[in-house]
């Protein structure tokens, strides 16, 4: 091969690398794009079902600083297992209440994400079984 035709071949080859890394640059770019999409509608879904759930209680034409209050007081005491246990019931009745009504409902859609919540969950000891005990 002449000297020429060597060059001409790198010239292209060099070139067809730079389309290709603007090929894959782009494709990174859009599967973030989808990615970022995805985690939006995820959230704005799970913002939804939490609405749903304070219309269910029937608190959401509450006061904001109520609310969030009322919330800010439960997160301190989540690690109360007894109060935990008590707000966990009283909330899985209603739920399970409302979704028998409405298949449809925020209630029936929280009952499905904390079903596959506690698939995905490690399991964790019940109040009535201590951690160092062994399930038989």
């Amino acid at each position: 091969m002449t000297k020429k035709k060597i060059e001409q071949r790198l010239y292209e080859t060099e070139q067809r690398l730079k389309q290709l890394k603007e090929l894959a640059k782009r494709q990174r770019l859009r599967e973030s794009a989808i990615a970022r999409k995805r985690e939006r509608q995820e959230d704005d879904n799970r913002k939804f079902r939490i609405g749903g759930l304070a219309v269910l209680a029937g608190i959401d034409r509450e006061d904001t600083g109520f609310l969030l209050g009322s919330m800010l007081e439960t997160a301190a005491r989540r690690d109360d297992q007894i109060y935990y246990a008590r707000c966990k019931r009283q909330g899985d009745e209603l739920l399970q209440r409302q979704a028998a009504v409405n298949r449809h409902s925020a209630a029936a859609q929280a009952q499905e994400a904390s079903a596959m919540a506690k698939v995905a969950a490690p399991v964790e000891p019940t109040l009535a079984q201590a951690p160092d005990q062994e399930q038989e």
